[in-house]
């Protein structure tokens, strides 16, 4: 049935609904399934639900209705709940209930998040595991959730719950019952996530208490959902398996299989019509303002464009087509107007979803393409998979699909090694690879920092920095203190200070020297000329303490060596940089990889104290270990994480690199489930770059893996596999 016809039926049943339950909308415009419905709500609005015979807990009622899954929504959060009579609206022997949801947040914290409650029982439920958040579904204590299956890699063994469906879209729950707490034992509960049956139980099974109140949301600011439900529907009868699965194929957008957008967004589907097919009329319409900045993209996807069709778009103002700001449109000057509305409309989602810097959407349809984004770098991302689409269906239409897509990691990151600080072609070429791969940071790595007075030096790096900006990434220096600082140590011992500890390049961190005259000038021209957002501090593998005379006469261990270096360091970055996001690796402070050097004594004896109470909490810490078998990877990345959150330091991570994609998904897979802050790809050379294997890069928080081949073969040798 489709969504005109549930409208008529909505108003024929109004007057039945509100006779059974008192409590129909006031403008049900869903699938009323003839006679079956006994109970429904929209949340179009607050008179709305109260006329209908809820109640509304919250702070700020008007603001608790946000856009929804059709029309507006209500949201459980902030102590938004809604309570009503469950009497007249569950029935107790056999039903159907269902509604859509869509958290707004992903969550970390292992909270329980009730969405729904009906005679004092928490019945609908997000949960956490050692795993995933997953559904879970109760009534008088007996749980329905996602099956157990068992994902046998090599030979290690994962408990799963598939799929992740929580923080990605909007989702259809639907629950049904027959002869609970009835005569026989023929009674059965079913629970389906987006019309497919995922778990039932049978027997003489206790239903609903139809006898107590209904809650919607949780008047517990703990158990609060931050989430959006919509079109919630009771019926008196048990849905079929096939009715369930046809009423969500009805409204719910289908994906296309043969999309292939790097990485895989979310979500995305398709839509009825003939798709955009590009002709001598089409032109590309951008703001003024990002013009010049976008001119590299621009030219790819002009190119790319006139391989496959023959035709050349033209590059116009975005106020000829779309007159709207962080837009991007295509289409033609004669449109304007279906266009200007696309992007109008997009406009307005953006405004209403947390899709965070990186996040776009990218709509295509028969008269238009409208790509916008949150802020720049979502536009970059957005024309970039935009791209992929063009790459793909080159003569033919580019198919009518909807996409909305928001960063899973705040940092999606990749580190290129190798670099002379110069803008090579082969760099150009690397910089587009990860823009379309949607990397939000580069870690470059290098000497050249320390050169920055060099007039050349550092117009060459002003230009590296500026073209990595202009593709939505943002650069990070990364200088290698402490640890393997060669460069440092070679600066000291031109000012006739030795700074080494004995003949490594390690250094010590009581030189005064070394901060004032060779680590404080780096920094300030780092500040001036390339305006960091963030800075790589290094500190990696240490392998000397105590051999430098400086240190010896400190008599301090190890662990409180390396602390006194990363504070001084961040109080360098500090005072230059403020606004800086400070990142340094991991190496030393993980237990399980080098940090037992730190646990060694001092030169007095005695027990040391642990390193991660003597580290600063503002720095975000980097991970990393390099190992063939997958149950080390997983036991130290499990271990290591939960290390850091436990001393609350923010962590993101390294995959690892040259490593297969078994080893690799288990390291993410880590990193997903301890709430890190993102991660970073690590070819470890730049002559590897094209020969990295880049597919651990997570999607989104699923499980499905995007196989991606190197730059010199992009964008067709891409295909998806589900792992």
């Amino acid at each position: 049935m489709n969504r005109s016809t549930w409208k008529w039926a909505a108003l024929l049943l109004l007057g039945l609904v509100v006779a059974v339950g008192g409590c129909a909308d006031e403008d049900d415009d869903e699938d009323d399934n003839g006679g079956d419905l006994v109970f429904s709500w929209d949340f179009e609005s607050m008179d709305q639900v109260e006329a209908a015979g809820g109640y509304i807990y919250s702070d700020d009622p008007e603001n608790a209705f946000a856009p929804g899954f059709s029309g507006k929504a209500f949201w459980m959060s902030e102590s938004n709940a809604i309570e009503t009579s469950a009497l007249g609206r569950i029935p107790p022997n056999e039903g159907t209930l269902e509604f859509w949801v869509l958290p707004k947040a992903v969550w970390n914290d292992g909270r329980k998040r009730r969405l729904l409650t009906v005679g004092g029982e928490t019945n609908f439920a997000i949960e956490k595991d050692a795993w995933k958040d997953y559904l879970i579904y109760t009534v008088h204590g007996n749980a329905l959730s996602f099956p157990v299956d068992r994902d046998t890699i090599t030979f290690f063994l994962f408990t799963i719950r598939l799929p992740y469906v929580w923080t990605t879209e909007w989702t259809h729950i639907a629950v049904t019952w027959k002869d609970l707490g009835a005569r026989s034992d023929n009674g059965f509960r079913r629970i389906y996530v987006n019309g497919e049956r995922i778990n039932e139980v049978t027997g003489n099974l206790a239903g609903f208490r139809p006898d107590a109140p209904l809650l919607i949301g949780s008047l517990d600011p703990n158990l609060q959902p931050d989430a959006l439900i919509d079109e919630l529907r009771v019926y008196g009868r048990a849905k079929t398996d096939k009715e369930l699965l046809a009423e969500v194929n009805a409204v719910k957008p289908r994906v296309r299989e043969d999309l292939r957008i790097i990485p895989e967004p979310q979500p995305y589907g398709q839509r009825a019509g003939d798709g955009f097919q590009i002709d001598a009329e089409t032109v590309i319409a951008v703001p003024p303002e990002w013009r010049d900045n976008l001119d590299d993209l621009l030219t790819a996807f002009q190119d790319a464009v006139e391989k496959h069709t023959g035709f050349r778009p033209d590059v116009v103002a975005s106020s000829a087509v779309s007159g709207t700001e962080n837009v991007i449109a295509l289409g033609t000057k004669d449109n304007n107007g279906v266009v200007r509305a696309f992007a109008e409309s997009r406009k307005l989602a953006l405004s209403t979803q947390n899709l965070g810097r990186g996040g776009y959407t990218l709509e295509v349809y028969s008269e238009g393409v409208v790509v916008a984004g949150v802020q720049y770098p979502g536009v970059v991302y957005g024309l970039t998979s935009l791209l992929r689409l063009v790459n793909q269906f080159r003569e033919r239409p580019i198919p009518p699909v909807t996409v909305v897509d928001r960063p899973d990691f705040e940092i999606r990151g990749a580190e290129m090694p190798g670099l002379t600080g110069e803008l090579t072609d082969e760099f150009e070429r690397r910089v587009r690879y990860l823009a379309e791969l949607k990397i939000t940071h580069l870690f470059i790595p290098g000497d050249f920092y320390f050169d920055l007075d060099n007039e050349f030096v550092r117009e060459d790096l002003q230009e590296v920095f500026a073209f990595v900006r202009d593709h939505g990434i943002e650069p990070v220096p990364q200088l290698s203190l402490y640890g393997h600082a060669d460069r440092v140590i070679a600066e000291c011992n031109a000012l006739g200070v030795d700074c080494a500890e004995g003949a490594s390049s390690d250094t010590c961190p009581f030189i005064p020297e070394m901060y004032d005259d060779v680590l404080t000038p780096v920094l300030e021209n780092i500040a001036e000329y390339l305006d960091p957002r963030a800075i790589h501090i290094g500190h990696e593998d240490i392998r000397r303490f105590n051999e430098n005379p400086a240190c010896v006469q400190m008599a301090l261990s190890p662990a409180e060596l390396f602390a006194y270096s990363v504070n001084t360091v961040r109080a360098l970055v500090r005072d230059i940089i403020p606004n800086a996001r400070i990142f340094a690796w991991a190496d030393m402070i993980a237990s399980m990889h080098n940090g037992p050097r730190l646990a060694e004594p001092g030169p007095g004896g005695g027990d040391p104290p642990n390193v991660l109470d003597l580290i600063p909490g503002d720095i975000t810490w980097c991970p990393y270990r390099k190992s063939d078998l997958m149950a080390t990877i997983y036991l130290f990345a499990h271990t290591s994480f939960k290390e850091f959150g436990d001393h609350g330091l923010e962590f993101f991570t390294a995959g690892p690199s040259g490593r297969g994609s078994v080893q690799s998904y288990v390291w993410m897979r880590a990193a997903f489930d301890n709430g890190a802050a993102g991660f970073v790809g690590r070819p470890g050379t730049a002559e590897n770059f094209d020969h990295q294997s880049w597919d651990w890069l997570p999607r989104r928080r699923g499980a499905r893996l995007v196989l991606l081949g190197p730059p010199s073969t992009r964008p067709s040798s891409t295909t998806t596999t589900k792992t």
